[in-house]
């Protein structure tokens, strides 16, 4: 009886998933599927996705179980018939002629998009892709149609706006989807399905978001406090490496020991980093080991603290942040648990807090002590611009800084 399987074979973030049809002793192929996950993920003994509750991965678990089916009845088949059954056979069933059945339509031609760009995009670019295209069939659901690459103009935009607006959805996140619209376009119209003129032009200016950081003050208090639970110690300690390293979560929270390299500066000084490339942007990364830092390793033996999942340490820092008082009212945006939509107001800046602020800490925090170039190189930012949208100081801000300079000299 044939029997299919998936499974993966590397530890490493967008794992392919490969599938293995076996009947006895007289078959056993495996090919590569386009489908990809990250292991962590992955239930190797069940063979499916560990966390079917997400949208993604419950996706992602329906089409490994459809395509399971399909090769099933085509092996059946095959055997009926007394057909040749070989890996090409298995790959074009996995993988069908791509030119024949390139989709005319903007939701599908997302399946189609993220299956041509295989290994080349990250699982958050996935995940982000997967939610513009569930949204995007909502609202084709709400218009009560479906509509055609060559579609998409700016009364497509006009409705889609008014759409989202009316669910709640922000300015800024609007935005993101316009810009996803005119990227499966622009990749249909490369690939001979001929898209709209106006699609260039879908677009709306994002509103400026206030930029919530931890102040020097507000990191020294979190620094002194003394907790009762492990785990928010654990924690802590995560946010204060990652408000001293700049890296984002996907990065700092995969910190080990043996990344960390002895080195002599241009001055002599003997100083550590931590060696690794960033999984966003591949780049290889050497980042300082401040006074703060060091001194966690030293309570640590020498170790970085446990890693945590992402949603465990943006809750477990919320809580940190306000059992050290950081409660400073201030303007920024959440995300309302009953309409699950990014709400803006203002708040307790505890509540606010979630793993980008150390990124953001860090820039705002740096910025005007070294000079910009410096701090790009730990951040790994690749542009002045990107940077300087991390930056949470206000004109104010930069008003009193200039003015100590300024009198100081006199």
């Amino acid at each position: 009886m044939a029997t299919v399987r998936f499974l993966i074979q590397t530890k490493k973030d967008n794992a392919p998933i490969y599938i293995r049809l076996r009947d006895g002793r007289k078959l056993d192929l495996k090919v590569k599927t386009s489908f990809i996950v990250n292991p962590i993920d992955w239930n190797a003994s069940k063979e499916r996705p560990r966390h079917t509750k997400t949208e993604m991965l419950s996706k992602l678990d329906e089409d490994l179980l459809d395509l399971k089916s399909d090769i099933l009845k085509a092996y059946n088949q095959r055997i009926e018939n007394n057909s040749n059954i070989d890996i090409a056979w298995l790959q074009d069933i996995i993988t069908p002629d791509q030119n024949s059945k390139i989709p005319t339509k903007l939701v599908p031609y997302f399946d189609y998009y993220l299956l041509i760009k295989g290994n080349t995009i990250k699982l958050n670019t996935i995940k982000k892709i997967t939610s513009f295209k569930l949204l995007l069939s909502n609202f084709e659901k709400k218009q009560r149609k479906s509509y055609q690459i060559n579609e998409i103009d700016l009364n497509f935009q006009q409705k889609l706006v008014a759409y989202c607006k009316s669910n709640n959805y922000s300015t800024n996140y609007i935005s993101d989807i316009l810009k996803y619209v005119r990227t499966i376009c622009k990749s249909a119209n490369q690939n001979g399905i001929k898209s709209n003129i106006q699609t260039e032009s879908l677009k709306i200016k994002k509103t400026e978001v206030s930029i919530t950081y931890l102040t020097p003050e507000e990191i020294q208090k979190i620094k002194d406090k003394q907790f009762d639970f492990d785990y928010l110690d654990n924690a802590r300690d995560w946010l204060l490496i990652s408000c001293e390293s700049g890296q984002r979560i996907s990065d700092f929270m995969k910190f080990k020991k043996f990344m960390i390299r002895e080195a002599t500066t241009p001055k002599g000084k003997q100083i550590k980093l931590i060696e690794f490339t960033q999984e966003k942007t591949g780049k290889k990364m050497s980042v300082v080991v401040t006074d703060m830092v060091e001194e966690i390793l030293k309570k640590r033996d020498g170790n970085f603290p446990r890693p945590i999942s992402d949603q465990k340490y943006n809750d477990y820092i919320k809580t940190v942040c306000e059992l050290a008082e950081i409660d400073a009212v201030v303007e920024g945006s959440m995300k309302d648990k009953e309409t699950k939509r990014q709400v803006t107001g203002y708040f307790k800046k505890h509540q606010l807090v979630v793993s980008h602020i150390g990124r953001r800490s860090f820039a705002s925090n740096y910025y005007m002590k070294f000079p910009i170039g410096y701090l790009m190189n730990q951040t790994g930012h690749t542009s002045e611009r990107s940077f300087l949208a991390y930056i949470g100081k206000s004109n104010a801000d930069y008003s009193l800084a200039f003015a100590d300079e300024l009198f100081d000299k006199k």
